[in-house]
Protein backbone atom coordinates (compact mmCIF):
# COMPACT_ATOMS: atom_id res chain seq x y z
CA UNK A 1 0.00 0.00 0.00
CA UNK A 2 1.14 3.59 0.47
CA UNK A 3 3.64 2.51 3.08
CA UNK A 4 5.35 1.08 0.04
CA UNK A 5 6.20 4.56 -1.10
CA UNK A 6 6.19 6.43 2.18
CA UNK A 7 8.60 4.36 4.22
CA UNK A 8 11.17 4.35 1.43
CA UNK A 9 11.90 7.92 2.54
CA UNK A 10 13.29 9.08 -0.80
CA UNK A 11 10.40 10.72 -2.66
CA UNK A 12 10.37 14.31 -3.92
CA UNK A 13 7.00 14.48 -5.74
CA UNK A 14 4.12 16.85 -4.94
CA UNK A 15 0.35 17.29 -5.34
CA UNK A 16 -0.55 13.92 -6.82
CA UNK A 17 -4.12 12.65 -7.10
CA UNK A 18 -3.69 9.70 -4.77
CA UNK A 19 -7.37 8.74 -4.38
CA UNK A 20 -7.88 8.51 -8.13
CA UNK A 21 -4.77 6.40 -8.57
CA UNK A 22 -5.72 4.08 -5.74
CA UNK A 23 -9.21 3.52 -7.01
CA UNK A 24 -7.84 2.91 -10.50
CA UNK A 25 -5.77 0.09 -9.06
CA UNK A 26 -2.54 2.06 -9.04
CA UNK A 27 -1.68 1.00 -12.58
CA UNK A 28 1.63 2.22 -13.89
CA UNK A 29 4.37 0.91 -16.12
CA UNK A 30 7.02 -0.92 -14.17
CA UNK A 31 10.56 0.36 -14.02
CA UNK A 32 13.71 -0.95 -12.42
CA UNK A 33 14.25 -0.29 -8.74
CA UNK A 34 16.87 -1.59 -6.38
CA UNK A 35 18.62 -4.53 -7.96
CA UNK A 36 19.17 -7.84 -6.22
CA UNK A 37 22.91 -8.14 -5.84
CA UNK A 38 24.62 -11.46 -6.30
CA UNK A 39 25.63 -11.73 -2.69
CA UNK A 40 25.70 -15.51 -2.33
CA UNK A 41 28.99 -17.14 -1.40
CA UNK A 42 30.28 -19.82 0.89
CA UNK A 43 32.00 -17.62 3.45
CA UNK A 44 31.97 -18.71 7.05
CA UNK A 45 28.90 -17.49 8.91
CA UNK A 46 29.59 -17.36 12.62
CA UNK A 47 25.94 -17.35 13.54
CA UNK A 48 23.85 -16.14 16.39
CA UNK A 49 22.74 -18.59 19.03
CA UNK A 50 20.70 -21.32 17.39
CA UNK A 51 21.79 -20.48 13.83
CA UNK A 52 23.72 -22.93 11.68
CA UNK A 53 27.07 -22.04 10.10
CA UNK A 54 28.80 -23.12 6.94
CA UNK A 55 32.22 -22.58 5.43
CA UNK A 56 33.69 -22.29 1.99
CA UNK A 57 35.32 -19.78 -0.30
CA UNK A 58 34.53 -16.33 -1.54
CA UNK A 59 33.77 -13.03 0.15
CA UNK A 60 33.15 -9.35 -0.28
CA UNK A 61 35.72 -6.97 -1.61
CA UNK A 62 37.73 -5.01 0.90
CA UNK A 63 39.48 -1.66 0.79
CA UNK A 64 38.10 1.29 -1.11
CA UNK A 65 35.60 3.77 0.24
CA UNK A 66 38.38 5.93 1.62
CA UNK A 67 37.21 8.97 3.56
CA UNK A 68 40.33 10.86 4.54
CA UNK A 69 39.77 13.51 7.20
CA UNK A 70 36.36 12.15 8.27
CA UNK A 71 36.17 10.59 11.72
CA UNK A 72 33.37 8.19 12.42
CA UNK A 73 31.88 5.01 13.89
CA UNK A 74 33.62 5.53 17.25
CA UNK A 75 32.29 9.09 17.47
CA UNK A 76 35.55 10.66 18.65
CA UNK A 77 34.47 14.27 18.21
CA UNK A 78 31.14 13.86 20.01
CA UNK A 79 32.61 13.18 23.42
CA UNK A 80 32.24 9.40 23.20
CA UNK A 81 35.06 6.90 23.33
CA UNK A 82 37.27 6.40 20.27
CA UNK A 83 36.99 3.37 18.03
CA UNK A 84 40.27 2.04 19.41
CA UNK A 85 39.06 2.42 22.97
CA UNK A 86 35.81 0.66 22.17
CA UNK A 87 37.81 -2.42 21.18
CA UNK A 88 38.59 -2.90 24.85
CA UNK A 89 38.24 -6.69 24.83
CA UNK A 90 39.33 -7.52 21.30
CA UNK A 91 42.48 -9.38 22.31
CA UNK A 92 40.67 -11.83 24.54
CA UNK A 93 37.20 -12.00 23.03
CA UNK A 94 35.93 -15.04 21.17
CA UNK A 95 36.59 -14.77 17.43
CA UNK A 96 39.44 -12.26 17.66
CA UNK A 97 41.53 -14.41 15.34
CA UNK A 98 39.72 -13.08 12.26
CA UNK A 99 37.70 -14.90 9.63
CA UNK A 100 34.50 -13.70 7.98
CA UNK A 101 30.97 -12.91 9.04
CA UNK A 102 27.89 -12.83 6.84
CA UNK A 103 25.63 -9.83 7.36
CA UNK A 104 22.27 -9.76 5.60
CA UNK A 105 21.29 -6.51 3.92
CA UNK A 106 17.54 -6.45 3.33
CA UNK A 107 16.69 -3.88 0.66
CA UNK A 108 13.77 -3.08 -1.64
CA UNK A 109 13.28 -3.97 -5.27
CA UNK A 110 11.02 -2.28 -7.81
CA UNK A 111 10.55 0.89 -5.76
CA UNK A 112 10.32 3.10 -8.83
CA UNK A 113 7.32 1.10 -10.03
CA UNK A 114 5.79 1.24 -6.56
CA UNK A 115 6.18 5.02 -6.44
CA UNK A 116 4.76 5.42 -9.92
CA UNK A 117 1.78 3.19 -9.09
CA UNK A 118 0.68 5.56 -6.32
CA UNK A 119 1.65 8.88 -7.85
CA UNK A 120 4.89 9.52 -5.97
CA UNK A 121 8.15 10.43 -7.66
CA UNK A 122 11.93 10.12 -7.37
CA UNK A 123 12.17 6.75 -5.68
CA UNK A 124 15.89 6.52 -6.30
CA UNK A 125 17.67 3.65 -7.95
CA UNK A 126 19.92 0.75 -7.09
CA UNK A 127 21.30 1.29 -3.61
CA UNK A 128 23.54 -1.79 -3.56
CA UNK A 129 26.70 0.00 -4.79
CA UNK A 130 26.40 2.51 -1.93
CA UNK A 131 25.94 -0.27 0.61
CA UNK A 132 28.84 -2.25 -0.83
CA UNK A 133 30.97 0.88 -0.41
CA UNK A 134 30.01 1.03 3.27
CA UNK A 135 30.93 -2.63 3.70
CA UNK A 136 34.24 -2.00 1.92
CA UNK A 137 34.98 0.86 4.31
CA UNK A 138 34.19 -1.32 7.32
CA UNK A 139 36.46 -4.08 6.02
CA UNK A 140 39.24 -1.58 5.40
CA UNK A 141 38.90 -0.44 9.01
CA UNK A 142 39.08 -3.74 10.85
CA UNK A 143 35.82 -5.37 9.78
CA UNK A 144 33.63 -6.35 12.71
CA UNK A 145 35.81 -7.45 15.60
CA UNK A 146 38.52 -8.38 13.13
CA UNK A 147 36.20 -10.32 10.87
CA UNK A 148 35.71 -9.44 7.23
CA UNK A 149 32.07 -8.62 6.47
CA UNK A 150 30.49 -10.63 3.66
CA UNK A 151 27.30 -8.82 2.59
CA UNK A 152 24.33 -10.97 1.64
CA UNK A 153 21.79 -8.91 -0.26
CA UNK A 154 18.13 -9.82 -0.49
CA UNK A 155 15.73 -7.49 -2.32
CA UNK A 156 12.01 -7.67 -1.51
CA UNK A 157 9.45 -6.37 -3.98
CA UNK A 158 6.59 -4.62 -2.13
CA UNK A 159 4.38 -5.00 -5.20
CA UNK A 160 4.80 -8.78 -5.30
CA UNK A 161 2.14 -10.71 -3.41
CA UNK A 162 1.66 -9.80 0.25
CA UNK A 163 4.01 -7.98 2.57
CA UNK A 164 4.00 -11.02 4.86
CA UNK A 165 5.01 -13.44 2.10
CA UNK A 166 7.87 -11.20 0.95
CA UNK A 167 9.13 -10.83 4.53
CA UNK A 168 8.93 -14.59 5.09
CA UNK A 169 10.91 -15.26 1.91
CA UNK A 170 13.64 -12.84 2.99
CA UNK A 171 13.82 -14.42 6.44
CA UNK A 172 14.13 -17.92 4.99
CA UNK A 173 16.87 -16.79 2.62
CA UNK A 174 18.92 -15.12 5.34
CA UNK A 175 18.45 -17.72 8.06
CA UNK A 176 18.01 -21.07 6.28
CA UNK A 177 19.92 -20.63 3.03
CA UNK A 178 22.67 -18.11 3.79
CA UNK A 179 23.07 -18.63 7.56
CA UNK A 180 23.86 -14.99 8.26
CA UNK A 181 24.98 -13.76 11.68
CA UNK A 182 22.72 -10.69 11.63
CA UNK A 183 20.46 -8.71 9.30
CA UNK A 184 20.26 -4.96 8.69
CA UNK A 185 16.80 -4.31 7.24
CA UNK A 186 15.34 -1.18 5.73
CA UNK A 187 13.22 -2.92 3.10
CA UNK A 188 9.82 -1.38 2.49
CA UNK A 189 7.64 -4.09 3.99
CA UNK A 190 5.15 -2.82 6.59
CA UNK A 191 4.72 -6.10 8.45
CA UNK A 192 5.85 -7.54 11.80
CA UNK A 193 6.78 -10.79 10.06
CA UNK A 194 10.29 -9.44 9.47
CA UNK A 195 11.35 -9.28 13.15
CA UNK A 196 9.09 -12.13 14.20
CA UNK A 197 10.57 -14.67 11.79
CA UNK A 198 14.20 -13.69 12.28
CA UNK A 199 13.94 -13.59 16.07
CA UNK A 200 12.38 -17.06 16.11
CA UNK A 201 15.39 -18.25 14.14
CA UNK A 202 17.73 -16.53 16.63
CA UNK A 203 19.07 -14.06 14.06
CA UNK A 204 19.74 -10.54 15.36
CA UNK A 205 17.99 -7.91 13.25
CA UNK A 206 18.79 -4.20 13.14
CA UNK A 207 15.47 -2.87 11.87
CA UNK A 208 15.85 0.80 10.91
CA UNK A 209 12.36 0.97 9.48
CA UNK A 210 9.39 3.24 10.21
CA UNK A 211 7.23 0.70 12.06
CA UNK A 212 5.69 1.16 15.49
CA UNK A 213 6.79 -1.43 18.06
CA UNK A 214 5.63 -1.31 21.68
CA UNK A 215 6.42 -3.29 24.81
CA UNK A 216 4.44 -6.31 23.68
CA UNK A 217 6.47 -6.55 20.48
CA UNK A 218 9.73 -6.07 22.33
CA UNK A 219 8.84 -8.85 24.77
CA UNK A 220 8.23 -11.19 21.82
CA UNK A 221 11.37 -10.29 19.83
CA UNK A 222 13.90 -9.60 22.56
CA UNK A 223 16.86 -10.07 22.59
CA UNK A 224 17.22 -10.26 18.80
CA UNK A 225 15.50 -7.04 17.70
CA UNK A 226 17.39 -3.72 17.62
CA UNK A 227 15.89 -0.42 16.38
CA UNK A 228 18.63 2.16 17.00
CA UNK A 229 16.73 5.06 15.42
CA UNK A 230 13.27 4.32 16.80
CA UNK A 231 11.21 4.87 19.95
CA UNK A 232 8.99 2.25 21.56
CA UNK A 233 5.31 3.10 21.74
CA UNK A 234 5.47 2.88 25.52
CA UNK A 235 7.83 5.88 25.56
CA UNK A 236 5.73 8.13 23.31
CA UNK A 237 4.05 10.25 25.95
CA UNK A 238 6.42 13.03 24.89
CA UNK A 239 4.52 13.17 21.56
CA UNK A 240 1.54 14.79 23.30
CA UNK A 241 3.58 16.73 25.85
CA UNK A 242 5.72 18.40 23.19
CA UNK A 243 2.73 19.25 21.00
CA UNK A 244 1.03 20.83 24.03
CA UNK A 245 4.19 22.72 25.03
CA UNK A 246 4.36 24.23 21.54
CA UNK A 247 0.77 25.43 21.41
CA UNK A 248 -0.70 22.83 19.08
CA UNK A 249 -3.85 22.27 21.13
CA UNK A 250 -5.44 25.71 21.06
CA UNK A 251 -8.54 26.49 23.11
CA UNK A 252 -11.60 24.78 21.69
CA UNK A 253 -9.63 22.24 19.66
CA UNK A 254 -11.61 19.15 18.66
CA UNK A 255 -9.14 16.33 18.09
CA UNK A 256 -9.51 13.11 16.13
CA UNK A 257 -6.97 10.29 16.31
CA UNK A 258 -6.23 8.25 13.17
CA UNK A 259 -4.47 4.89 13.37
CA UNK A 260 -4.36 1.36 12.05
CA UNK A 261 -6.78 -1.18 13.49
CA UNK A 262 -4.00 -3.25 15.08
CA UNK A 263 -3.28 -4.05 18.75
CA UNK A 264 -0.10 -1.98 19.09
CA UNK A 265 -1.85 1.12 17.78
CA UNK A 266 -4.85 0.57 20.06
CA UNK A 267 -2.52 0.19 23.05
CA UNK A 268 -0.60 3.36 22.18
CA UNK A 269 -3.87 5.28 21.97
CA UNK A 270 -5.52 3.94 25.10
CA UNK A 271 -2.50 3.55 27.40
CA UNK A 272 -0.25 6.45 26.36
CA UNK A 273 -1.77 9.14 24.15
CA UNK A 274 -5.31 9.44 25.52
CA UNK A 275 -4.17 9.67 29.18
CA UNK A 276 -1.68 12.42 28.23
CA UNK A 277 -4.36 14.22 26.20
CA UNK A 278 -6.65 14.08 29.22
CA UNK A 279 -3.91 15.56 31.41
CA UNK A 280 -3.69 18.48 29.01
CA UNK A 281 -7.51 18.75 28.98
CA UNK A 282 -7.71 18.11 25.24
CA UNK A 283 -11.10 17.20 23.79
CA UNK A 284 -10.84 13.99 21.73
CA UNK A 285 -14.07 13.64 19.75
CA UNK A 286 -13.34 10.64 17.54
CA UNK A 287 -10.84 7.91 16.69
CA UNK A 288 -10.66 6.21 13.30
CA UNK A 289 -9.12 2.74 13.07
CA UNK A 290 -8.16 1.89 9.48
CA UNK A 291 -7.42 -1.70 8.44
CA UNK A 292 -3.71 -2.22 7.90
CA UNK A 293 -3.37 -3.27 4.24
CA UNK A 294 -1.82 -6.72 3.71
CA UNK A 295 -0.53 -5.83 0.23
CA UNK A 296 -0.04 -2.94 -2.15
CA UNK A 297 -3.15 -4.03 -4.01
CA UNK A 298 -5.29 -3.10 -0.98
CA UNK A 299 -4.86 0.64 -1.50
CA UNK A 300 -8.40 1.30 -2.77
CA UNK A 301 -9.97 -0.19 0.35
CA UNK A 302 -7.73 1.94 2.57
CA UNK A 303 -8.69 5.09 0.67
CA UNK A 304 -12.40 4.26 1.02
CA UNK A 305 -12.09 3.77 4.78
CA UNK A 306 -10.24 7.05 5.15
CA UNK A 307 -12.81 8.88 3.02
CA UNK A 308 -15.59 7.66 5.30
CA UNK A 309 -13.66 8.79 8.38
CA UNK A 310 -13.20 12.26 6.89
CA UNK A 311 -16.92 12.60 6.25
CA UNK A 312 -17.54 11.73 9.89
CA UNK A 313 -14.87 14.15 11.14
CA UNK A 314 -16.37 16.98 9.12
CA UNK A 315 -19.81 16.40 10.62
CA UNK A 316 -18.27 16.40 14.12
CA UNK A 317 -16.45 19.67 13.60
CA UNK A 318 -12.97 18.14 14.02
CA UNK A 319 -10.27 20.81 13.93
CA UNK A 320 -7.11 18.77 14.66
CA UNK A 321 -6.03 15.34 13.37
CA UNK A 322 -3.39 13.42 15.29
CA UNK A 323 -1.76 10.48 13.51
CA UNK A 324 -0.51 7.33 15.18
CA UNK A 325 2.42 6.48 12.89
CA UNK A 326 1.97 4.25 9.85
CA UNK A 327 5.21 4.95 8.02
CA UNK A 328 3.62 7.94 6.29
CA UNK A 329 1.01 5.82 4.53
CA UNK A 330 -2.16 7.04 6.24
CA UNK A 331 -1.20 10.76 6.28
CA UNK A 332 -0.36 10.55 2.57
CA UNK A 333 -3.77 9.13 1.63
CA UNK A 334 -5.71 11.04 4.27
CA UNK A 335 -4.51 14.46 3.15
CA UNK A 336 -5.25 13.75 -0.50
CA UNK A 337 -8.77 12.59 0.39
CA UNK A 338 -9.23 15.55 2.74
CA UNK A 339 -8.23 18.07 0.09
CA UNK A 340 -10.70 16.49 -2.33
CA UNK A 341 -13.39 17.10 0.32
CA UNK A 342 -12.11 20.61 1.22
CA UNK A 343 -11.40 19.42 4.76
CA UNK A 344 -8.32 21.16 6.17
CA UNK A 345 -7.69 20.39 9.84
CA UNK A 346 -4.41 21.03 11.63
CA UNK A 347 -2.23 17.91 11.57
CA UNK A 348 0.30 16.39 13.95
CA UNK A 349 2.67 13.48 13.33
CA UNK A 350 6.12 12.24 14.34
CA UNK A 351 9.26 10.85 12.70
CA UNK A 352 7.70 7.42 12.17
CA UNK A 353 5.36 9.08 9.65
CA UNK A 354 8.27 10.63 7.71
CA UNK A 355 7.21 14.30 7.73
CA UNK A 356 9.39 15.35 4.80
CA UNK A 357 7.86 12.66 2.60
CA UNK A 358 4.34 13.74 3.55
CA UNK A 359 5.27 17.35 2.86
CA UNK A 360 6.59 16.49 -0.58
CA UNK A 361 3.45 14.66 -1.64
CA UNK A 362 0.74 16.89 -0.16
CA UNK A 363 -0.90 20.17 -1.10
CA UNK A 364 0.40 23.13 0.90
CA UNK A 365 -3.24 23.96 1.66
CA UNK A 366 -3.42 20.81 3.77
CA UNK A 367 -0.26 21.37 5.77
CA UNK A 368 -0.61 24.96 6.97
CA UNK A 369 0.12 24.91 10.70
CA UNK A 370 1.13 21.24 10.76
CA UNK A 371 3.58 20.16 13.46
CA UNK A 372 5.69 17.06 13.96
CA UNK A 373 7.81 15.83 16.83
CA UNK A 374 10.98 14.56 15.20
CA UNK A 375 14.07 12.60 16.09
CA UNK A 376 15.28 11.38 12.69
CA UNK A 377 16.81 14.10 10.48
CA UNK A 378 16.62 11.98 7.32
CA UNK A 379 12.90 11.40 8.02
CA UNK A 380 11.93 14.85 9.22
CA UNK A 381 13.25 17.33 6.68
CA UNK A 382 15.27 17.72 3.52
CA UNK A 383 19.02 17.79 3.90
CA UNK A 384 19.24 21.43 2.84
CA UNK A 385 16.64 22.39 5.49
CA UNK A 386 18.39 20.55 8.30
CA UNK A 387 20.43 22.81 10.62
CA UNK A 388 21.42 19.91 12.88
CA UNK A 389 25.20 19.78 13.34
CA UNK A 390 26.59 16.97 11.20
CA UNK A 391 27.98 14.28 13.48
CA UNK A 392 31.04 12.21 12.47
CA UNK A 393 29.05 9.15 11.44
CA UNK A 394 26.53 11.15 9.41
CA UNK A 395 29.42 12.84 7.62
CA UNK A 396 31.17 9.51 7.17
CA UNK A 397 28.08 7.88 5.67
CA UNK A 398 27.66 10.64 3.09
CA UNK A 399 31.36 10.73 2.27
CA UNK A 400 31.28 7.00 1.50
CA UNK A 401 27.94 6.74 -0.30
CA UNK A 402 27.43 10.25 -1.75
CA UNK A 403 23.70 9.90 -0.99
CA UNK A 404 21.38 10.44 1.96
CA UNK A 405 19.28 7.46 0.86
CA UNK A 406 21.74 5.08 2.55
CA UNK A 407 21.43 6.68 6.01
CA UNK A 408 19.39 3.90 7.59
CA UNK A 409 21.82 1.23 6.35
CA UNK A 410 24.89 3.18 7.46
CA UNK A 411 23.22 3.50 10.84
CA UNK A 412 22.62 -0.24 11.09
CA UNK A 413 26.06 -1.28 9.85
CA UNK A 414 27.93 1.25 12.00
CA UNK A 415 25.80 0.16 14.96
CA UNK A 416 26.79 -3.48 14.44
CA UNK A 417 30.46 -2.60 13.98
CA UNK A 418 30.51 -0.46 17.11
CA UNK A 419 28.77 -3.14 19.16
CA UNK A 420 30.75 -6.12 17.90
CA UNK A 421 34.13 -4.35 18.08
CA UNK A 422 33.61 -3.98 21.82
CA UNK A 423 31.87 -7.33 22.41
CA UNK A 424 33.46 -10.02 24.57
CA UNK A 425 32.05 -12.83 22.42
CA UNK A 426 31.07 -12.92 18.76
CA UNK A 427 27.53 -14.21 19.11
CA UNK A 428 24.02 -12.94 19.85
CA UNK A 429 24.72 -12.86 23.58
CA UNK A 430 27.86 -10.81 23.03
CA UNK A 431 25.95 -8.37 20.82
CA UNK A 432 23.25 -7.91 23.46
CA UNK A 433 25.74 -7.41 26.28
CA UNK A 434 27.67 -4.86 24.25
CA UNK A 435 24.61 -2.88 23.15
CA UNK A 436 23.05 -2.82 26.60
CA UNK A 437 26.26 -1.38 28.04
CA UNK A 438 26.68 1.29 25.33
CA UNK A 439 24.74 4.01 27.11
CA UNK A 440 24.92 7.11 24.89
CA UNK A 441 28.29 6.42 23.28
CA UNK A 442 27.01 5.41 19.83
CA UNK A 443 27.08 8.21 17.26
CA UNK A 444 23.91 7.61 15.18
CA UNK A 445 23.36 8.36 11.51
CA UNK A 446 19.56 8.04 11.40
CA UNK A 447 18.55 9.75 14.66
CA UNK A 448 19.51 12.83 16.66
CA UNK A 449 20.79 10.98 19.71
CA UNK A 450 20.73 7.39 20.98
CA UNK A 451 20.78 5.80 24.43
CA UNK A 452 20.81 2.07 25.16
CA UNK A 453 20.59 0.05 28.34
CA UNK A 454 19.33 -3.23 29.81
CA UNK A 455 16.37 -4.41 27.69
CA UNK A 456 16.43 -1.04 25.89
CA UNK A 457 17.10 -1.69 22.20
CA UNK A 458 15.15 1.30 20.81
CA UNK A 459 17.76 4.00 20.85
CA UNK A 460 16.37 7.46 20.09
CA UNK A 461 16.57 9.66 23.18
CA UNK A 462 16.08 13.26 22.03
CA UNK A 463 13.52 15.08 19.87
CA UNK A 464 12.95 18.44 18.22
CA UNK A 465 9.90 20.34 17.08
CA UNK A 466 9.34 20.20 13.31
CA UNK A 467 7.04 22.80 11.71
CA UNK A 468 5.60 23.15 8.25
CA UNK A 469 6.91 26.33 6.62
CA UNK A 470 4.53 27.88 4.10
CA UNK A 471 7.36 29.88 2.51
CA UNK A 472 9.30 26.81 1.35
CA UNK A 473 6.38 24.35 1.41
CA UNK A 474 8.51 22.09 3.55
CA UNK A 475 9.09 20.90 7.09
CA UNK A 476 11.87 22.50 9.14
CA UNK A 477 13.30 22.01 12.60
CA UNK A 478 12.05 24.94 14.69
CA UNK A 479 12.67 23.88 18.28
CA UNK A 480 15.64 23.00 20.49
CA UNK A 481 16.85 19.51 21.30
CA UNK A 482 14.71 18.02 24.08
CA UNK A 483 15.86 14.97 26.05
CA UNK A 484 13.21 12.25 26.42
CA UNK A 485 15.30 9.59 28.17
Amino acid sequence: MLAVVAAACTSRGRDVNVPALLRAGGKAASSPGEALANGSDGSTAEGAAGADSSSGSGGASSGGGSTSGVAGVGGQSTGTSSLAAEKRSTASASGASGGTVKIGLHISANLQAAYAAFGAKNAGGDITPALQAVVDWINAHGGMHGRKVVPIFHASDPLNGTFDSEAQAACSDFADDQHVFAVVSGAVLPTPVTPDCLSKKHIPIVWDYHFLVDGTGWSQWMPYLYMPFSISGDRMGFYIDQLAANGYFNAGAKVAIVRYDVPEHARLSSRVLRPRLAEHKVNVVDEAAISRPPAAASGADTANQISSAILRFRSEGVTHVLFIPTGGAVPFIFMSEAEAQSFRPRYAMNSLDIPYFVGDQTSANQLHGALAIGWSPASDTHHEQDPTPVTPNRALCYSITKTNDAARYCDGLFFLKTAMDRATSFDAAGLRESVESMGSTFDPVFSLQDTFGPNRHDGASAVRLVSYDDACSCFKYTGPLVQIG
